[in-house]
């Protein structure tokens, strides 16, 4: 009888496309669904949806009863655009890359605990992000960025910055009050100077400027090494028509950081 009965699970799951060895609502740690609607139906807190790679062209309304989702993955799709039903969620970590965004979804800043945004891989030419609190990973790159406004981003807790393979050809005042970054990376630009606060960023470990258009490197770069209070550990400069006759001088203004050519 324990045979049969567990044949007819197997047997009901295998029809419902579900694995009976396998339910997110055991796991109240990971409890990650990769449907809308098996989400809907949960009868548990959906943690996690990862509806990423479907076509999809939009994100349903009834999106709004998953009043725990933490992290959502759209990424791969064909969006331009995500309901406003979706912003009274707890979302702290989004994935919207590789969708068809010509802007920053209307009504984000409402995702007051957005802690992680990849809205990369669109074609996102004037970014206004908006203001977050506990924003600290910002990718934002292939989007055809040819100018950052100066206001494009609040972020006071912004650690980790990709603005690569735009087509952007000066970094905005405002990226030195980024106290907090770790790693920018703005390679793939066609940049040949950096703004005059830049060596605020006394925790930058990770600077990267490769395949830009710098024919060498500005002395407001000598602030985040770590002989004047800096945390610069590795500084990308390949890709750049930067003389070799320049490199000693340049390696001087940081000379605790390992470059690469």
């Amino acid at each position: 009888m324990t045979m049969r009965i567990f044949a007819t699970l197997i047997l009901a799951c295998t029809v419902a496309a579900c694995d009976p060895k396998s339910n997110p609502c055991d796991e109240p740690s990971n409890r990650a669904f990769y449907d809308f609607q098996r989400a809907l139906d949960a009868q548990c807190d959906v943690e996690t949806l990862a509806v990423a790679g479907k076509q999809i062209e939009s994100v349903p309304d009834e999106i709004s009863r998953l009043t725990a989702l933490n992290t959502l993955y759209l990424n791969n799709n064909r969006l331009s655009t995500l309901p406003q039903a979706l912003f009274s969620l707890p979302i702290q970590y989004l994935y919207i890359h590789r969708n068809n965004f010509t802007q920053i979804p209307e009504g984000l800043n409402a995702l007051t605990d957005l802690r992680t945004l990849d809205a990369g891989n669109n074609q996102i030419n004037n970014p206004a992000v908006g203001n977050f609190s506990r924003l600290r990973w910002l990718n934002l790159r292939n989007n055809g960025i040819e100018r950052l406004s100066s206001d494009f981003v609040s972020a006071p807790e912004l650690a980790f910055l990709y603005l690569q393979d735009n087509r952007i050809d000066a970094l905005p005042e405002r990226i030195g009050e980024f106290s907090q970054l770790s790693i920018l990376d703005a390679s793939g630009n066609p940049l040949t100077d950096l703004p005059a606060n830049f060596g605020n960023l006394k925790r930058l470990q990770s600077l990267r400027l490769e395949r830009a258009a710098f024919t060498d490197m500005p002395a407001v770069i000598a602030g985040l090494d770590s002989t004047n209070g800096g945390s610069l550990r590795e500084l990308r400069l390949s890709g750049n028509p930067i003389p070799s006759s320049k490199r000693a001088e340049i390696q001087a203004l940081v000379p605790k950081a390992r470059i690469f050519w």
